[in-house]
């Protein structure tokens, strides 16, 4: 009876993590990525053999879809239960990227050299994440090559262009402070003065004129 028992409970845990998986499908399909992923998740915990054979399947199928959403669901379940699949990461990693989630790009990539320090595409397709740019694998690789064979790098002649701008600077600065001076009130009172002090000292050349043609 025993053995009975466990058989039949064996068939009802099966019966329910596929009736799971077939909702987590269903979901898949119709674009519900967070809600599948917890379905997925749910059938892992009953039965992580059954659930991880059609997980995987169900991921492969998605990858020739183009489908980086649907790729990325799967794909982060697999990675739990095989954490040191780096292939694996450095793909999600890419697929991050196409949808420019730099940051979850990053830590994929992070992820990958955690288990494996010297995995060449991942520590190039960190580099071209922190710079934001989409080439990936190879294609990193053989970019980033390209400044690696630099022996120096030379800055361009700025001296003429310097010069030029100091100029500009002076010359902005005198007119700033010319302008300042036409504007300031001050001198709209000095002009005031200066003509009568004028005027003064024209008066007093006048009576020494006349005094000293009185002597």
């Amino acid at each position: 009876m025993k053995i009975l028992k466990k058989i039949f409970a064996a068939e009802d845990s099966h019966k329910d993590v596929n009736a799971i998986l077939a909702r987590g499908k269903s979901l898949l399909e119709k674009n519900f990525y967070e809600w599948a992923t917890v379905e997925f998740n749910k059938a892992l915990a009953l039965n992580p053999k059954l659930a991880a054979e059609t997980v995987t399947k169900l991921f492969q199928e998605m990858q020739g879809s183009g489908n980086p959403d649907g790729t990325i669901s799967l794909g982060t379940i697999v990675l739990k239960m095989d954490p040191k699949n780096v292939d694996l990461a450095n793909q999600l990693g890419n697929t991050y990227r196409k949808k420019q989630d730099w940051n979850h790009a990053k830590n994929m990539y992070l992820h990958c050299l955690k288990y494996d320090p010297d995995y060449k595409n991942a520590v190039y397709n960190l580099a071209a994440t922190t710079a934001k740019v989409e080439v990936a694998d190879g294609m990193a690789i053989s970019a980033i090559d390209e400044f690696e064979k630099m022996t120096d790098f030379v800055l361009p002649d700025i001296e003429d262009g310097m010069g030029k701008l100091v100029e500009m600077q002076t010359n902005f600065a005198d007119d700033t402070v010319e302008l300042n001076q036409v504007q300031s009130p001050e001198n709209k009172d000095e002009t005031k003065v200066i003509p009568e002090k004028e005027e003064k000292e024209d008066d007093n050349e006048k009576v020494k004129v006349d005094t000293d043609g009185d002597d």
